[in-house]
């Protein structure tokens, strides 16, 4: 099966159900996680890999320095505009005893405030402690 035309295309699959799991076991453990791609040539030309290895995604593990709302969520579009039913252009029907569930457990949080007093006094913090501009 490693040999198979289709292999690199599913191992991608793999790696993504993986990173998935090691981003939610790190924040289950209350570490801050990040997955990030990073240029895959330049990857292959620092790590001096061979040319039919794919570069796959990378997991940055660390300790949150910042409040664990960050700001708030970044702007989505509408639900609606997001999620169909059957077919596209039939709006899939938001529950709202889900939407009170998922915003309990912190899942869906207020939008980000990027120039709110308390962010910049925050980012301000950050930069200082770690010698940052500003």
């Amino acid at each position: 099966m490693t040999e198979g035309p289709a292999y690199p295309v599913y191992s991608t699959f793999d790696v993504g159900m993986a990173v998935a799991n090691a981003l939610l076991a790190g924040v289950d453990e209350g570490l801050a996680v990040c997955m990030v791609t990073l240029n895959g040539e330049v990857l292959k030309e620092v790590f001096k890999t061979p040319a039919e290895w794919i570069p796959m995604p990378t997991i940055l593990v660390g300790y949150p320095a910042e409040n664990w709302d960050g700001g708030g969520q970044r702007p989505r579009p509408p639900f609606e505009e997001l999620y169909f039913e059957g077919e596209y252009g039939k709006p899939f029907p938001r529950d709202p005893k889900v939407v009170e569930q998922l915003k309990a457990a912190k899942m869906i949080q207020e939008p980000a405030r990027p120039h709110s007093p308390e962010r910049i006094a925050e980012i301000k913090r950050l930069a200082d402690k770690y010698g940052l501009p500003m």
